[in-house]
């Protein structure tokens, strides 16, 4: 094996873990993508009439997401009723 057959493998090598990792990340951060749309509509879903959902998103290192619910009066309700 000569030093030019050596570093092609080894770069095919590198290559394909990189591409694997590279990979394994996506599919991450679709998965995480996937569950948020899903819990925001069901979230929706679950408000009532007349309510409104808001929410926050921040990246970053720690991303997180702060949802708040924000309902009408039960008066407001009953006339609307």
């Amino acid at each position: 094996m000569d030093v030019l057959t050596a570093v092609v493998a080894l770069g095919a090598i590198i290559t394909v873990r990189t591409c694997g990792l590279l990979e394994l990340w996506l599919r991450s951060r679709i998965r995480r993508e996937e569950i948020r749309d899903r819990y925001l509509t069901r979230m929706s879903k679950a408000v009532a009439r007349g309510g409104r959902l808001e929410f926050d998103e921040q990246g970053g290192a720690s991303h997180h997401m702060h949802v708040k619910i924000v309902g009408t009066p039960a008066s407001q309700r009953n006339q609307a009723a």
